[in-house]
């Protein structure tokens, strides 16, 4: 961390845990994320402290009360003095099996409201819940409410950012939130669009943390928090994608502000502790000054690269080929998205294509890239690697 960022304020933001059982070994990510923020801030002498772990919702797999249990116990087990624990309940899976009634049951398990609007060191914390209504995700009396409690925290210091939590994205913000993803609301939209100092958390997508598109910057600030269960993605006009390993995650946020309001967002990977990405967000309140609108984001991406001297090697397994390339990577900020397979016969005609979306929101992602294929001898194969917006690396070819 830079010498001259001094935090006065540190929380960390997890969502979607979806806890199966009091067995289940998804607790153990819930546990994880306490260890591993406790340890990034005890890292930093100069403000050791942890003072929230804020959850966005879909606490339970089913919303039964053996699966809330579990979770409190977790929590409970792994909290320490001076935590703060915040949380929210969303319809779905929260409300499967209480429906409204898991709102109730948020307030007795972790002690709050289920709409919550708390001061952590002179920060405001708001936080929604689903609403009360059998078969509506939010009331108008809820907008109402956000809409006084936002007036309210920007009243007492207009540059101060104020963060809000709830489970479903903003709709068209981040990545998972568009209308073709089918992740996003636009319950949101109205109350948050006048507050540029809103920085605004959420779930629901299960879409990295770590894709440079889950952080957008427009009228206010929207962040993705990734997942504690699965991951899920978008590519190549088809969504709900579900690749192999993707139950293999644990991200997290940890959020830092210092006395200048300026705003430090890590992302983590729980199993390895592992610092996935940063962002440092200055002047939050001024639309004018965003760093990281999806145009800008876009403009400033370059293309990954393969490690001087990569090759494509290939090998025949039974009556099959096995490709394989060295991972890809980035030359920006952002990640390695997918490596794409294209092979082509003797005329030029593509005889098979394939894509494998990276693993890139493990900390410790594989280091080789493995195609199968069955092509006829005199064809050759290229692979390139994505990163986020589609530009592509310079190829890695074969005659197979």
């Amino acid at each position: 961390m830079a010498a001259d960022f001094r935090p006065v304020l540190r929380f960390a933001v997890a969502t979607d845990p979806h806890v199966r059982a009091a067995d289940d070994p998804r607790l153990d990510r819930v546990r994880a994320v306490f260890d591993c923020a406790y340890a990034a801030a005890q890292a930093d002498p100069r403000y050791p402290a942890l003072d929230a772990v804020l959850f966005t919702g879909d606490l339970a797999d089913n919303g039964t009360p053996e699966q809330f249990e579990a979770f409190r116990t977790a929590v409970s087990d792994a909290r320490r003095a001076g935590t703060a624990v915040l949380a929210v309940v969303a319809k779905n899976h929260d409300g499967w099996t209480f429906g409204k009634r898991s709102r109730p049951t948020l307030e007795a398990m972790l002690g709050q409201a289920a709409d919550f609007h708390r001061v952590l060191r002179g920060f405001h914390f708001i936080g929604l819940s689903t609403s009360e209504n059998e078969g509506e995700y939010y009331s108008d009396s809820q907008r109402v409410w956000l809409a006084r409690q936002l007036a309210d925290a920007a009243v007492e210091n207009p540059q101060k950012p104020i963060f809000v939590f709830h489970h479903e994205h903003v709709k068209e913000t981040v990545y998972g939130s568009s209308a073709f993803d089918g992740w996003g609301h636009d319950f949101f939209i109205a109350p948050l669009t006048p507050r540029p100092q809103v920085v605004d958390f959420s779930g629901h997508s299960h879409y990295p943390l770590n894709d440079p598109r889950s952080l957008w910057q427009g009228a206010f600030t929207a962040v993705g928090a990734g997942s504690l269960s699965y991951a899920e993605f978008t590519a190549d006009g088809e969504r709900k994608l579900h690749p192999a390993g993707c139950e293999e995650i644990a991200q997290f946020w940890l959020a830092e502000v210092d006395a200048g309001n300026t705003l430090r967002l890590r992302g983590f990977d729980a199993f390895s502790g592992k610092e996935l990405c940063r962002y440092s967000l200055s002047q939050l309140a001024d639309a004018a000054r965003r760093k990281f609108t999806p145009e800008q984001r876009q403009a400033a991406a370059t293309p990954p690269a393969f490690p001087p001297g990569a090759a494509l090697t290939v090998t025949r397994e039974g009556d099959g080929l096995r490709l394989t390339v060295p991972a890809a990577q980035p030359t920006d900020d952002g990640v390695v998205f997918l490596y794409r397979l294209i092979v082509t016969d003797a005329d030029g005609a593509a005889v098979d294509r394939q894509r494998v979306i990276a693993r890139y929101w493990l900390g410790d992602p594989p280091r080789e890239i493995e195609f199968e294929c069955h092509a006829g001898s005199g064809a050759t194969a290229t692979v390139t690697a994505e990163n986020a917006y589609g530009q592509a690396s310079a190829p890695l070819t074969a005659v197979l």
